[in-house]
């Protein structure tokens, strides 16, 4: 029967006896104070009786509290396009958090001050001029998709997107993973980790004819990592001060050793040693008496 534990988490788990903050937090931390400024006329509406009001100050909170999410997502968004040297541009977020923001003023100053369409759109406009201001624009263009590189070795831009992307998506899930573990050593061996894979991810935009190579080992030690730290983490309390533990620092140890190697690789623009690094894991693995 299949109890969900990965068969690479199985690997390093003998018997048991009896057994990134985001880019874009800190700038829209106004923002996310912004609709608690509606909160105290809400509860005088309310009081009062006054239900188009209460609705109007409602309607507005609940606009400011998305153009919060927008702008954050966002920024973190256009943080990873201007981390990329090859990248599609990021959905139009923080212009839509600007629009959210306007059309909150807009709601507000029409239907809960009752100024009037006139000063409500013209309240909106100013919201959605101070959005933009404060928190700018989404990149709208692509870059590197044809660069001299990509060219010269045939790997269209898109593939090389694809794979980062796919990559990303694992780093994202390990480190989720990660935040869950309660040993400090285990999250700063997965942060130099994370490290080192983006390091991978930089050189393969830097020069993309190794991709299919490098797309096979980030897949192979990406999809380890995330499924061990996603076991570990779920059985943390019952593997503390077990074999387990050391096993799983072991294992933490050689991934972070295999980045290292293959990424002094790329920078010396030397073909992956894939065959050599899938070896040196499963050496690792035997090496601990769970192979």
């Amino acid at each position: 029967m299949n109890d969900g534990t990965s068969p690479f988490a199985k690997r390093i788990e003998p018997q048991l006896p009896g057994a990134r903050a985001a880019p874009g937090a800190g700038r829209i931390l106004g923002l996310r104070l912004l609709p608690v400024v509606f909160v105290l006329p809400a509860l005088v509406t309310l009081t009062a009786g006054r239900g188009m009001a209460l609705l109007a100050l409602l309607a507005g909170i609940a606009l400011l509290v998305a153009a919060g999410v927008l702008v954050r997502r966002g920024l973190d968004a256009s943080a990873a396009y201007d981390r990329r040297r090859i990248a599609r541009a990021p959905p139009p977020y923080r212009l839509a958090g600007a629009l959210a923001i306007g059309l909150a003023f807009v709601v507000v100053g029409w239907f809960a001050a009752g100024y009037g369409p006139l000063m409500g759109i013209v309240l909106g406009g100013l919201g959605v001029a101070a959005g933009i201001v404060t928190y700018g624009l989404d990149p709208r263009a692509a870059k590197g998709l044809d660069t001299a590189g990509a060219a010269a070795t045939g790997v269209r831009g898109e593939r090389v997107i694809e794979a980062i992307r796919e990559a990303e998506d694992k780093l994202a899930e390990i480190e989720r993973n990660a935040a869950a573990l309660r040993n400090r050593a285990f999250r700063r061996h997965l942060a130099r980790i994370v490290d080192r894979a983006r390091a991978v991810l930089d050189e393969i935009e830097r020069d993309p004819k190794d991709l299919a190579r490098a797309r096979r080992f980030l897949n192979t030690y990406l999809d380890g990592t995330r499924d061990v730290v996603r076991d570990f983490a779920r059985r943390q309390d019952d593997f503390a001060d077990t074999p387990v533990a050391q096993n799983f620092k072991n294992v933490l140890g050689t991934i972070e050793r295999v980045f290292d190697d293959q990424v002094e690789h790329l920078r010396k623009d030397e073909a992956l040693d894939l065959d050599v690094a899938i070896e040196v894991l499963n050496t690792q693995l035997t090496k601990e008496g769970v192979g």
